[in-house]
């Protein structure tokens, strides 16, 4: 809640190692944050978010480093797997030319069978993947309304006097 400050020293030292992200990818990230909490999250909430996602990364780039040398794989969330602003880019940070390969999966949505279309949604190019994998879609139902039927829940159970 209270940014990087707050952060002890060894873990704020993962994000200043790289520094800041450049422009876009801040934007990107941003943009994500604010897109997954389904608009509710904006200003420095979705600042203090940004930090601790970029975190999350750098950390997550830390472990995969100290492997001991041995080759790693990390299987997470599309905007982990980055290379513009997730982990990708903090490994790499730290071991410039490092073989790495990024992979995102992408639901297909019925009946939208195009790969480009898929290419051509990524709203920054080139795109922040090596690859895109394509895999039958596992949610139907529109995450932001589950999240507003979460908040809805929150809130009645928020307010009941016997708690």
């Amino acid at each position: 809640m209270q940014g990087l400050d707050a952060l002890p020293v060894d873990r704020r030292a993962l994000l200043e190692q790289t520094g800041p992200l450049q422009a876009p990818a801040q934007d990107a990230l941003t943009q994500t944050i604010v897109d997954s909490h389904c608009g509710h999250v904006t200003g420095d909430m979705a600042d203090r978010l940004v930090v601790a996602q970029r975190l999350r990364d750098a950390t997550m780039a830390d472990a995969m480093l100290t492997a001991d040398g041995r080759p790693t794989v990390l299987i997470a969330g599309a905007g982990h797997a980055r290379r513009d602003y997730g982990v990708p880019f903090y490994v790499l940070a730290r071991k410039p030319g490092l073989a790495l390969a990024s992979v995102s999966f992408v639901g297909v949505r019925d009946g939208h069978l195009d790969p480009q279309a898929y290419v051509d949604q990524i709203e920054t190019l080139p795109a922040p993947f090596d690859y895109l994998w394509f895999t039958s879609r596992v949610l139907a139902d529109d995450p932001c309304e589950q999240f507003k039927d979460s908040f809805r829940k929150f809130g009645e159970h928020a307010g009941r006097d016997d708690d």
